[in-house]
């Protein structure tokens, strides 16, 4: 069944109801329910609200696309300290323009590391296309923040994203 047609019976509302809440017309519940049209972040996000079950608030992150990158991170950072210990410290890249979820994902992913916020979000350090000086900044080891076990590195030039990711550096891509 239907994630939206889901939460939307668990609350026990007709589709007319549910588009009140919603603030959406009856035509676009019913389409969402058949899966004609997709939700945007924004519903996706009043969906999370009103929804209590456990196991759908899951379903519908997985809907939303920052939510869905947060846990390719966390698998990411989960994979790394299998594979080297959990004292592994880690350094990646968000590739993405402005305004595009980088920072909520980072603040998604520190909710759910079980130490708190061990990720820590260089906010514009490499924004150019110079891969030199960008290789030398993410592999400075004196590059540190308080508390924080990893560090991900914001990006917007793609060309920069793809040379350092060819070099060995994890690229996560924003849309």
């Amino acid at each position: 069944m239907n994630i939206i047609k889901q939460v939307r019976m668990q609350r026990g509302e007709t589709q007319t109801e549910f588009a009140k809440v919603l603030g959406i017309s009856l035509d676009t519940v019913k389409s969402l329910e058949t899966g004609r049209r997709h939700p945007k972040s924004a519903l996706i996000e009043m969906l999370m609200q009103l929804n209590n079950n456990p196991a759908l608030q899951i379903d519908l992150e997985g809907l939303h696309p920052v939510h869905s990158m947060a846990n390719d991170v966390l698998e990411y950072i989960e994979e790394q300290k299998n594979l080297q210990g959990d004292d592994v410290e880690l350094r990646f890249v968000f590739c993405g323009m402005s305004g595009c979820g980088k920072t909520r994902t980072v603040s998604i992913v520190n909710q759910k590391l079980t130490k708190g916020a061990e990720l820590a979000e260089c906010h514009d350090l490499i924004h150019r296309s110079n891969f030199c000086k960008a290789w030398e900044i993410v592999n400075d080891k004196d590059l540190a923040y308080q508390n924080s076990k990893h560090i991900v590195f914001n990006v917007m030039n793609e060309d920069l994203a793809s040379s350092l990711e060819l070099n060995g550096i994890r690229v996560f891509r924003f849309n």
